[in-house]
């Protein structure tokens, strides 16, 4: 087989490959729009318990609106999320970049993690609108202090650590499989092309 129908053969290798993640980062945005309705609906629960006081200062006028926006993000989870994360940014098959994708231990890639504390951040904002939570620009906390919201590039971001369900886990493993694979084909693809670059200079040099 030539170097010509190697080179190919590898280059339809590797296009489907990247038909694969790409139907993988849609299962794997549908994963994370499930774990955060239900991340959201947690949350919630936690921040009125830990914010009492303020949630009966409100009166029954104003807890009904916060109460009915927050229905309403919990609603909307599919659309903040796909705002967030179909991001061509954040996809190695839609960008190929050198950055480390890799996470550590049980969290996530680490650009998708990113951007999701910009999605929990979207539960801060609702809150922040009546005073419930302060969130503080990240270069104004003390280590000491007790904060789970923070303002980065103006918009408000979770603080606090997050345990994603294995389900997302278990998605966010077969993405990285498949970029290992998608790589793998690109250094052969590199290597027949390097090899056929040398056969053509020799033909060449050859002819001349």
């Amino acid at each position: 087989m030539s170097i010509e129908d190697q080179i190919n053969l590898k280059k339809q290798e590797k296009e489907k490959i990247i038909n694969k993640m790409e139907q993988k980062k849609m299962d794997y945005i549908k994963g994370l729009s499930k774990f955060t309705e239900n991340w959201y609906e947690e949350q919630i629960k936690y921040t009125l318990k830990e914010n009492a006081s303020k949630i009966y200062n409100l009166g029954e006028s104003q807890a009904k609106e916060l109460k009915s926006k927050l229905e309403d993000l919990k609603g909307n989870s599919v659309e903040i999320v796909n705002k967030h994360i179909d991001n061509p940014e954040l996809w190695w098959h839609e960008k190929e970049d050198n950055v480390t994708y890799y996470a550590n231990g049980h969290r996530i890639l680490n650009k998708i993690e990113n951007e999701m504390k910009f999605v929990f951040g979207e539960l801060g904002h609702v809150f922040s609108l009546y005073n419930v939570v302060t969130p503080k620009y990240s270069h104004n906390y003390k280590s000491y202090d007790k904060i789970s919201w923070t303002i980065e590039e103006d918009k408000i971001k979770y603080f606090g650590g997050v345990i994603f369900s294995s389900e997302v886990q278990n998605l966010n493993d077969e993405y990285i499989n498949l970029i290992n694979s998608a790589s793998d084909v690109n250094f052969e693809l590199r290597e027949l092309e390097k090899k056929q670059g040398e056969d053509n200079v020799q033909e060449w040099w050859d002819s001349l």
